[in-house]
């Protein structure tokens, strides 16, 4: 498959404070993305999970009107239609 054909995807888990509470892992023992045995608390260096962005606040100008940017608002609905609808950080 070449370069261009690749398709990425997005997995929406809760993210774990450590290792060890990651679906991710083997048992108690290793983790099955980076293939290294879990620290003993805490997060492997190189997990490739990263937290989901928040939502960027709505924008209003100097005497309160708001503002409609077009960045933001794509920024939004695209982290809402990640989370389906579901996201606490509205």
């Amino acid at each position: 498959m070449e370069e261009r054909d690749k398709v990425k995807a997005i997995l929406v888990i809760d993210m774990p404070k450590d290792c060890i509470d990651c679906p991710c892992n083997w048992g108690d023992v290793m983790c099955n993305v980076v293939k290294g045995d879990l620290p003993d608390k805490g997060r492997l260096e190189n997990c490739p999970l990263k937290p989901l962005p928040k939502r960027e606040p709505e924008h209003f100008t100097s005497n309160g009107e708001e503002v409609h940017d077009v960045y933001f608002q794509g920024w939004n609905d695209c982290i809402d239609e990640i989370m389906e609808g579901k996201n606490e950080n509205r």
